[in-house]
């Protein structure tokens, strides 16, 4: 379609703060855009912040908090989380989340790497349903 001397291709077809960058120059969906997308929703549930907030999304904010090197604790959502085993385990999945939402699409790992990191990064990968140990689950609604 032509309009006023512009071309347009198509619809993007996406939320806003998920897709990944290389989307609006490929508009092609591959497993590493969807890794994006992932980590975008890893940022988000240890941040405690949506995708977008006033126009900047969760990957920049994260990101320069990091290159300001803010303590990167201070990044984690400090109502959700605050026990220090908690909060140790919510930086191995800030650490995944990163690796996730690389600007390179080459550089982020493949889902079944992230799966692996995950299980890793979380409670060091131990079963505590099996080992016997309570596990106290906090839901925080605001």
């Amino acid at each position: 379609m032509n309009h006023n001397g512009w071309s347009f291709g198509g619809v993007v077809a996406g939320t806003v703060g998920y897709m990944a960058p290389e989307y609006a120059y490929t508009r092609k969906v591959t497993e590493k855009s969807d890794v994006y997308s992932f980590g975008v929703l890893l940022l988000e549930l240890v941040t405690g912040r949506a995708a977008v907030v006033d126009g900047e999304d969760i990957v920049e904010w994260v990101a320069r908090r990091l290159d300001e090197r803010e303590k990167a604790k201070m990044i984690l959502d400090g109502k959700a989380i605050v026990e220090e085993w908690e909060k140790d385990e919510a930086m191995r999945v800030l650490r995944v989340a990163v690796l996730c939402t690389s600007r390179t699409p080459a550089m982020r790992p493949s889902m079944r790497s992230v799966v692996q990191m995950l299980e890793d990064a979380v409670v060091g990968g131990r079963d505590y349903a099996s080992s016997g140990k309570a596990v106290e689950v906090k839901v925080v609604v605001p």
